[in-house]
This record gives C-alpha cells, structure tokens and sequence, in this order.
C-alpha cells in the first residue's frame, strides 16, 4: 500500500469548534503529516473540491441551508475523484446509509471521532478510491483494447474478401484513420527500395484525411512533400519490419518541420511478391502541445498486425490479377486457333467437344486436274 508523505485535507465545517477539534486530531498523527484547510459554506466547498488539489474530503452532513449530502451529489456529478468522507452526529443512521449509498467513501460519527479512527477512515477511503480508480482505468483500457480487436477482425475480414487492390488499401487508410483518431493516414508504394535507396521513388496511392486538411493532389518527385517523405524514408531502415516513430526527438525532424506536422508513424508492408509499401499516419497538432504527445503502444502493436493483413491481402489480390490475366491470354490464344464454340467446349472441360446438328446439307466438290476430275 503507498502512504504519501503529505496529506491535503479539505473539511467542509460550519462549525469552528468541530475544525479546531479535527485539526487536533490531525496533530495527533504523528507519522504522517496533514496539511488542513476549512471552508464553512457549500459554495465555497464545490469551489475547492473542483480544484481538485486535496487528497481526501470531509463533510459534515449539516451546513445551514445546505447539506453535506447535496455537497456530495454535486461534487461527484462533477466527476469529483477525490474520496469523501461524511461527518454525522450521533445516532444518524439513516443519513449514514443515505451517504454511502450516495457515494462517500465513509462515514464517521463526530461525537465518538478519535484520531485513530480519523487515520484509519482516510487512509482506507484513499486506498479504496485509488484501487476503484485502477480498475476503472483497466476495465477502460481492455474494453478499448476487445473494441480494437473487434475492429481488426471487422477490418481483416473486408480486405482479405475482397480482390480489388484499391478496395483493400481505400478500406484499410480509412479504418486506420479512424482507429488512431489521426488527422492523416497515406498508403504509398516505395519503388526500387533497397538498403542503397539510390533509385527510391514514391507512389503515393491512397490516402484517408481529415475535412479540415487538404488532401495531395499530386505525389511528384518534385513537391516537397513527397522530396521530405523521401527524405525520411531513405533514412529508416524498412528491411526490419518495425514501426518508425517520428517526433521532436527525432533525427529526421527537420524533414517533419518541413510538412507542416510533428508526429508520423511509418508502418513498412511488405508482400508477398516483395514489393514494399508503407503505411504513413500523420498526427498534426500545434507545437505548444507536442511536447505531451505520445503514439498509444497498444495502437501501434495492432497497427502493425494491419499491417500484416494488408500484405496477404495484396498477395491475394495480386495473385488474382495475374491469374485473371493468364486466364484473358489464354482465352484469346484458343479463339486464336479454334472456332470459338469448340474453345468454349475445351474451356467447360466438355467430354465431347462436337456438336450435333439435325439437319445438315453436304457439299461435294470436284477438282479438274490434268483433263479429268479428281
């Protein structure tokens, strides 16, 4: 269990007497330090609870016009995370139950309050409130993490059905853009990439963006986008199969300064055929906050499995348009030779390639050769 070395308390009091007594109490503890402040009306209660500067709350559930129950309500209708502890006089129990049920952390009885039962109620509402927040956080993160499952699975299942390459890459940029909540994501063909990168040049073939943001009309050697992007990706060795994270702390930042963005992902797929893509997502924030901005490791980790998807999918659908091709040539080389009902025959696997006719008329043709007929 972590103990902090300073505790905030906020009181919420309308008595002065009951503050001093509970600062007391607080003194009376010695291995750990308590740092106090009192405020007396519900207005300037939900002011303080919402700076959200103290580690523990206590309420004393009568405040004159208001109650320490209504302060409670509020607080946590607020999002208030920090625990509360509800004080109560003597023999409330059902102001007890109400609080609990309410959402405080605890209560406690003021006319039997010792300093060890102060310690102990907040040291176990801090606890609590810590383990409840951890679990919410680790519900949050495995509910995210079974929605990106079922994202990819959704998202595989589309392009490894469909034989259309530009189908797969539209669908894939798009789902991608969606899933990272990036501003940019650019499926481009790296041509002639090897470990020299002399001849490198870009294709861009896809790209999913923001409204906000203009998308690339033209991907020539010549912009300077694609002499920027060209620059970074001679830079990376792709051969490793790895993301490439690009930020301020990068090498290659100037290139990223040059684009206008601060953050780019570059994910390498690589097919079947050994052909090299990458999949560029793009992240464009103002400077000010850059310096906070961090790529989910969990999104990027399934990232990289799309990735992989992408590449059998482009497998399959390149294997399809050369097997559709050969199949056109074929065609055309039986229509070539062949009438084109006995190449539709030999093209069914028919057992009988001739055609029966009912009524039939024969000609008979002679040929003169040398003064008789043949």
């Amino acid at each position: 269990m972590y103990i902090k070395s300073l505790i905030k308390v906020l009181l919420v009091e309308d008595d002065e007497d009951d503050c001093l007594i509970t600062q007391e109490l607080l003194a009376e503890i010695s291995h750990i330090k308590y740092e106090l402040e009192w405020v007396s009306t519900s207005e300037d209660a939900l002011e303080a609870i919402a700076s959200n500067c103290h580690d523990v709350i206590l309420v004393d559930f009568y405040l004159g016009k208001s109650t320490g129950l209504e302060i409670l309500q509020v607080a946590l209708e607020r999002g208030c995370k920090t625990p509360i502890i509800m004080l109560t006089g003597l023999g409330d129990r059902e102001v007890d139950n109400q609080a609990i049920q309410a959402g405080a952390s605890d209560y406690l009885v003021k006319d039997q309050l010792t300093s060890q039962l102060l310690e102990r109620s907040i040291r176990h509402s801090m606890e609590r409130k810590r383990i409840e927040e951890a679990l919410k956080e680790s519900e949050a993160r495995f509910r995210a993490l079974a929605e990106r499952e079922a994202l990819l699975n959704r998202l595989s299942k589309q392009i490894r059905n469909s034989l259309e390459l530009s189908v797969i890459l539209n669908t894939a940029v798009s789902a991608i853009r969606t899933l990272l909540d990036i501003d940019r994501c650019q499926f481009i063909w790296c041509k002639n990439y090897n470990y020299n990168n002399d001849d490198l040049s870009l294709e861009l073939v896809c790209q999913a963006c923001e409204p906000k943001i203009q998308a690339s009309t033209c991907f020539t050697s010549n912009d300077a986008e694609t002499i920027a992007l060209t620059k970074i990706v001679r830079q990376l060795n792709l051969q490793e199969g790895s993301i490439f994270n690009i930020d301020l702390n990068s090498e290659i930042w100037d290139s990223l300064a040059v684009l206008n963005f601060p953050f780019m992902l570059i994910v390498p797929v690589r097919t079947s055929g050994d052909r090299m893509g990458i999949l560029v997502c793009e992240r464009w924030l103002d400077l000010p906050a850059t310096i906070a901005y961090k790529w989910d490791q969990d999104l990027t980790k399934l990232l990289m499995a799309i990735a992989d998807q992408i590449a059998i999918a482009i497998g399959q659908a390149e294997l399809y348009e050369s097997t559709r091709i050969a199949k056109e040539q074929f065609d055309q080389l039986l229509l070539n030779i062949l009438p084109k009902t006995v190449a539709e025959h030999l093209k069914n696997n028919d057992e009988v390639i001739a055609d029966n006719f009912k009524e039939v008329e024969i000609m008979i043709t002679y040929w003169l050769i040398g003064g008789k007929y043949r």
